[in-house]
C-alpha cells in the first residue's frame, strides 16, 4: 500500500526545502523525554536530538528563570546520526562527565532550553512544585514538573512504512489517574462515533510522569485480528476527530485532530519556517533504539 496522492503531496510540502536551507531546531519529543528526578526536581542533559545541525556551532543546554537569568548551563558534544544525517545526537561534553542534573532547588517557573550559538532553538517552560513529607519516619520531598507534557502529544507514522498502524506518543502523570497504577486505552472518535481504538492497553505502573510510545491505533472490531488504522485511513474523511485517552475506561484527556482537504492538518508550530524557533514542533522525528527510524509526526494539543 502507498500513501494517497493528497497525503503524499502534503508531506512533501510540510518537509519544505532541502536540509541545507533549514535553521537548526530541537526534536521536541527528545527534549521532553530527558529524565526528570522526583527526588530533587532535576533534569538530565542527555539523549537530545538536534535537527539540521550547523557545523562548528556552540550548542548548550540552559536553565533560566522567568527573568531570563541563566541559572545553569552545560555544553553539548554534537554527533551526527548515521541513520538520518539531518539529525544529530546531543550529549553532555565529556569534560563535564556523563551526566549533569539541572536541579533548580526551589519551586517556581523555569525554562529549559537548547541553544545554538546563544539562540534558543527549543524550549520547555515548566512549573516546579514540591511536596515535603510530614512523616518523621519517611522524610524527604517529592518534586513535580508541569508543562508541555500535559498538553502536547503526537501521532506518528513510520516514514517508509505507510501501511503500518499509526501510533500515538504521549505523556501521562500518575497524579492524573489517582495513583501509580492504571490501564490506559485510546479511542479515536468522529461525531461521537468510534472510528479507531488502541490495539491493546498500556499499563501505567510507576509514580511520576511516563512516556508511552507507539500506542497503536486499529480499526474497531470484535475479532482477534484488528486491522491497522493508518494515516491514510485517517485522512480519508474530512472533519474533526477527538482522540480520547482513557484510564480504566474513564476519559482523562482529549486531543483534537482535524482532517481537511484529504490531509491531516499539521500543528501551526510544525511549519519549517516557524518562529520563534524555540517553539518549533518538527513534522518529522527520529525514533532511536534497536530499530532507529524516522516517523512523520502530527503534533496535537488537548482540547
Amino acid at each position: 500500500m502507498t500513501l494517497r496522492p493528497a497525503l503524499f503531496l502534503a508531506t512533501l510540502v510540510a518537509l519544505g526545502p532541502p536540509a541545507a536551507a533549514q535553521r537548526p531546531a530541537v526534536d521536541m519529543a527528545s527534549l521532553l523525554n530527558i529524565p526528570f528526578y522526583r527526588g530533587d526536581g532535576g533534569f538530565d542533559a542527555r539523549d537530545i536530538l538536534l535537527l539540521f545541525p550547523p557545523a562548528g556551532a556552540d550548542v548548550r543546554l540552559a536553565l533560566t528563570n522567568p527573568a531570563g537569568e541563566i541559572l545553569h548551563d552545560v555544553p553539548f558534544e554534537v554527533r551526527p546520526a548515521d541513520a538520518a544525517p539531518v539529525f544529530a545526537y546531543l550529549n553532555v561534553d565529556s569534560r563535564y562527565g556523563d551526566r549533569r542534573a539541572f536541579a533548580p532547588g526551589e519551586p517556581g517557573d523555569y525554562v529549559l532550553s537548547v541553544t545554538v550559538d546563544g539562540e534558543a532553538v527549543g524550549s520547555v517552560p515548566f512549573a516546579l512544585s514540591v511536596e515535603r513529607s510530614a512523616d518523621p519516619f519517611a522524610p524527604g520531598a517529592t518534586w513535580t514538573a508541569v508543562g508541555p507534557w500535559q498538553r502536547l502529544a503526537y501521532l506518528a507514522q513510520p516514514t517508509e512504512r505507510p501501511d503500518e498502524s499509526i501510533g500515538f506518543d504521549y505523556w501521562v502523570s500518575s497524579a492524573e489517574v489517582g495513583g501509580r497504577t492504571a490501564s490506559l486505552s485510546l479511542s479515536l472518535r468522529r461525531g461521537g462515533e468510534e472510528v479507531a481504538r488502541s490495539r491493546s492497553n498500556v499499563r501505567l505502573s510507576t509514580a511520576g510522569l511516563t512516556f508511552f510510545q507507539d500506542h497503536e491505533l486499529a480499526k474497531p472490531g470484535d475479532g482477534v485480528t484488528l486491522w491497522p488504522f493508518t494515516a491514510a485511513d485517517l485522512a480519508a474523511t474530512d472533519g474533526r476527530y477527538d482522540l480520547v485517552v482513557l484510564s480504566s475506561g474513564t476519559p482523562i484527556r482529549t486531543y483534537v485532530v482535524t482532517v481537511e482537504g484529504g490531509r491531516i492538518r499539521p500543528h501551526p508550530r510544525s511549519a519549517l519556517d516557524y518562529e520563534p524557533r524555540a517553539g518549533f514542533l518538527s513534522p518529522r522525528l527520529m525514533k532511536t533504539g534497536n530499530n532507529t527510524h524516522t516517523v512523520d509526526a502530527w503534533w496535537l494539543e488537548t482540547d
